[in-house]
């Protein structure tokens, strides 16, 4: 009988492989080059355990890209620094808000010129902020003296490996097997949410998770006007009137609603963790309660 861990273990080694060939950020020439010429940056590496040292508070906020993202005033801003926050990709723009963690995708296509602009633009805001960096993007050359870029000034990284998600053999219910393995699904928020939780945090709020609105909070900024125009134009080629989560696609039969329902109600049951939205208006509540009333 054929060794099934050898073969999974093949497996990943080869799509590892592809991947890296196919979408490595730099070239092997450059990557030398800028290993010799930043090899006296600082910078620092943790694990998810040894993150957990930045945690302040029991309560994080994780910050999508929604235009509800636009509803906070000053007192929400308040309320929010008391407490840890974790940034999606560009929530780091709303800069009232510096996130104490900060996951960014860092997929090496059209959008990755106008990221590497927006961090450029903001090292200094993000030097207390800790970036999380997983395997993959480390195996595409992603890292502190290779690519600063994605960095802020003496960058904090959190490393860990990407989890295998939730995978439905076909159209069902979550089940509590599913999220005790991983509540990593499809897309970065519910990374995000698998790595908060690792990091053992009891309340979890979403704010600028908008699934009925597939629009972004800066779109108005002049800086993000031209990634808007593209993105924008993407969904309508792409048919896309909602937001990318919010149709099934391949084995990922249940939408992302379906799914934050589901993990409230497990999370509630199983974990004793409250996972909120921010406001009353947003389409998750009353299923999802809000944090701000």
């Amino acid at each position: 009988m054929p060794n099934n861990t050898l073969i999974n273990k093949l497996r990943y080694i080869k799509q590892t492989f592809n991947d890296h060939r196919q979408k490595k950020y730099v070239s092997y020439f450059t990557a030398l080059q800028n290993w010799y010429k930043f090899r006296n940056l600082k910078y620092e590496m943790y694990d998810l355990e040894g993150a957990r040292k930045f945690k302040t508070s029991d309560t994080v906020f994780v910050l999508g890209a929604g235009p509800s993202l636009n509803l906070l005033n000053q007192d929400h801003v308040k309320i929010i620094a008391k407490h840890n926050s974790c940034g999606i990709n560009y929530s780091f723009l709303k800069e009232e808000i510096v996130p104490t963690f900060q996951q960014i995708s860092y997929e090496n296509d059209w959008g990755l010129v106008h990221m590497i602009n927006a961090i450029l633009k903001r090292k200094k805001l993000l030097k207390d902020t800790v970036f999380f960096l997983n395997d993959k993007a480390l195996y595409r050359l992603g890292h502190p003296r290779i690519t600063p870029q994605f960095f802020s000034e003496e960058p904090k990284c959190c490393f860990y490996r990407l989890p295998a998600p939730i995978f439905l053999e076909k159209p069902r219910s979550f089940s509590d097997d599913d999220f005790d393995k991983t509540v990593f699904y499809r897309g970065t928020l519910t990374l995000v949410l698998e790595l908060v939780l690792k990091l053992k945090y009891k309340k979890i709020v979403l704010l600028g998770v908008d699934p009925d609105k597939p629009l972004y909070f800066f779109e108005d900024m002049d800086e993000m006007k031209e990634y808007c125009h593209q993105l924008y134009s993407s969904f309508k080629k792409r048919g896309l009137e909602k937001y990318e989560n919010m149709v099934p696609k391949g084995n990922k039969f249940n939408t992302i609603d379906v799914y934050l329902y589901a993990l409230k109600d497990y999370l509630l049951r199983k974990r004793d963790v409250d996972l909120l939205v921010g406001f009353k208006n947003n389409m998750l509540y009353p299923g999802i309660p809000a944090y701000f009333k």
